[in-house]
Order: structure tokens, then sequence, then C-alpha cells
């Protein structure tokens, strides 16, 4: 493994949780999954020859002796594996935060469970910095899979770490932020889906996450899965125009109810003073309709 892919004292969390499950799953592959996290684990000792040699005692020892060379070996290269994953200057603190010196031969076990509480736990201001992230809105011309993955791939690490939000917050907190897809009324089936999986209990954020993703394959929906790119300026700008867009159709519904009884032929009472006088009925608050005067150069 290259210096550059060791984990490093202030290489975050997520990497630290990456490298703890490698850990895990290089010792469920090779049957030590109990060894590295049950507390009852036994190893086995190295059978005693026997006095009496007969044919069966050497086979039982034979074989016995296979088993313990067999564990001890697997035990060796998880131990190996394990201190692989670590720079030496993340193995030295790490020793140092365990109280051991920093020249002890560490077991994977210790190695495992002292990295896990030392690294992989989120401190605060990490855990906040992840749930603000999930504060974003998706907007339209943002891959909506992406998106969705990314509130998945959040949960999972804040598990990890140990400040996990509820099931239920963590898919509220998703549904929020879907505010501009819920307003397409295109979409209202995909919608509706994922209300139900919102609103259903027995469904966790990680079921969510996965049915969302997988719907969102369909052919149907693939303009919601089209990157389109915009440079930062131009997107803070196009936020800026459709909250303004936005709040002046508000307006024009408020103005509509509001003057429901002026007859269309009257001048407008919205904008009386007006550079160019215009009736009611002809006005874009009365016809929904966004009038744009180009002006000529």
């Amino acid at each position: 493994m290259s210096s550059t892919s060791k984990f490093n004292p202030g290489d975050g969390v997520e990497k630290a949780q990456r490298v703890r499950a490698q850990i895990r799953a290089s010792a469920e592959e090779q049957g030590l999954l109990e060894y590295l996290e049950g507390d009852d684990f036994v190893p086995m000792k190295e059978p005693e020859v026997p006095e009496a040699t007969t044919a069966d005692s050497t086979r039982r020892y034979e074989l016995l002796l296979r088993k313990f060379e067999a564990q001890r070996k697997a035990i060796g290269e998880l131990r190996k594996e394990a201190y692989s994953y670590l720079s030496e200057v993340c193995y030295h603190e790490l020793a140092i935060r365990m109280g051991e010196s920093p020249s002890t031969v560490l077991t994977a076990k210790a190695i495992y469970h002292g990295f896990n509480e030392h690294f992989c736990v989120m401190s605060d201001a990490q855990s906040t910095s992840v749930l603000r992230s999930l504060q974003t809105k998706w907007l339209e011309g943002r891959q909506l899979s992406r998106h969705v993955l990314a509130h998945g791939a959040a949960r999972a690490q804040l598990v990890a770490g140990g400040k996990a939000p509820s099931e239920e917050q963590s898919k509220d907190a998703l549904w929020l932020s879907l505010e501009e897809l819920r307003g397409m009324a295109l979409y209202s089936g995909l919608v509706d889906g994922m209300e139900k999986l919102r609103s259903d209990r027995s469904v966790s954020m990680s079921t969510m996450v996965a049915s969302f993703a997988a719907e969102l394959k369909g052919i149907r929906y693939q303009l919601l899965e089209k990157e389109t790119a915009i440079a930062p300026s131009e997107s803070a700008l196009a936020i800026k125009d459709k909250d303004r867009k936005k709040k002046l159709a508000e307006t024009m519904r408020e103005n509509k109810i509001r003057h429901a009884d002026c007859p269309e032929g009257d001048n407008c009472p919205v904008h009386p003073e007006a550079k160019t006088p215009h009736t009611w009925g002809t006005c874009s608050h009365y016809t929904g309709e966004r009038i744009f005067n180009n002006k000529k150069k």
C-alpha cells in the first residue's frame, strides 16, 4: 500500500470509517470476525504431542496442529494488514492515545478497537458540517440520483460516526431538499411514491434512497438525471432570478384576487401611474402573463 493511501491523523472521519470497514471485511473473509469483535473469543492453543502414539492420536494431533497454525497465521496476517493501513505517524499517535509505547506491537484487535475509538467517531463540529450539507436544495439541472445518494451516504457516515439522526429525521431532510421536484406536476407519480415511503415508519432511510435511485433509472426520468454544467456565479444568478420570478408570480395572484371586482375595461388599479396606461383586463397581473418591453437600441 502506497504511503499516500495510508491513513494519517487529520484525514477525516470518512476515510477512517473506510479503513475500519476494510479491516473488518478482511477479518470476516478469514473467519476472524469473532476474534476481532467478540468478547468471548478464545484462541486455539498448540496441541500437546500425544504420549501414546497410535494412528488415531497421530491423525488427531496433526489435524489440531494444522488448525492451530492456520489460525495463528491468519491472525498474524490480519495484524499486518491492519498495520498497513496506517501511516507511521498515525500508528505512533494511536499507540500513545491507547496508553501504549509507540514501539509496542499492537494486535489486530487492539488496532481495530483503538482506531475505531480515536479516529472513527465524529466530533460535534464534523457532524454539524455533514448535517448542514443535507440542507442543500436540489435544483433542476442537477442529477437527481446523485443528490439522493448523497443523502444516503451522509446518513451512513453519521451512523458510523455515532452521530446519526433518527430514520424519520433523515427521510424528512431528503424530502425537504426536494422542494423543486415536488412542484413539478410532470413527476407527481414519482413524488407520490416517495411520499408513501417517507411517511411509512417501517421503511428505513436506506430503503427509501435505494427505491428512489432505482426508480430514477426509468427512461421517463432521464431529464431529471441530466447534469447541466453551470458556473457557480451563473448558478447563483439563476437561483436569484428564480426566486424573483416566484415572488412576482405570488404578487400577481394576490393582486388578481384583491381586485377581482374591478371591471376589465377600467384603468389598472395596480399600476395607476404607469408610464404606459393600460386597462385592468390587459394588465399582466390580471392575465397572469408577464409582459417584457424590449428597449430599442
